[in-house]
């Protein structure tokens, strides 16, 4: 299976940090221990090989939402396999991710994403997958 990731990620996936990626499904369902080849700068000139040292461990289904209000407060909502995560699952879920906290998965996801009608910054996922490398699971 072929992951593109951005140069951020590298080292949080050689040091370990990042456990899991978050993909949209695919048409081709990948299998458990089908080698995973990790790359940045994908589909460039520039492409290079993070690794391909790691296998396809588990899958989960992931859903999320973070919202963030004209004032700049913001929420964040978590679902893996269709249970919420609380506060505390919520930190970990985005530092197993390869985040350094809440609050930079939070501003990773709504780059770019533009206020709605009723003035609300919204970056959602639905009915993703998390591919695990790894044995833990969420």
């Amino acid at each position: 299976m072929l992951l593109g990731f951005k140069e951020r990620f590298e080292k949080p996936i050689l040091d370990g940090t990042k456990k899991f990626t978050i993909r949209k499904k695919r048409r081709r369902v990948p299998k458990i221990g089908e080698t995973l080849y990790m790359y940045k700068h994908i589909r460039t000139k520039n492409v290079r090989k993070i690794t391909d040292q790691f296998t396809l461990t588990a899958t989960q289904l992931v859903s999320a939402v973070i919202r963030q209000d004209s004032k700049k407060f913001w929420t964040v909502s978590i679902k893996v396999d269709g249970r919420r995560l609380d506060s505390s699952e919520i930190e970990a879920f985005v530092k197993a991710d390869g985040f350094e906290s809440v609050e930079d998965f939070r501003d990773y996801w709504l780059e770019g994403v533009r206020p709605d009608d009723v003035g609300l910054r919204i970056g959602d996922f639905d009915n993703h997958i998390i591919y695990h490398w790894t044995n833990i699971l969420i």
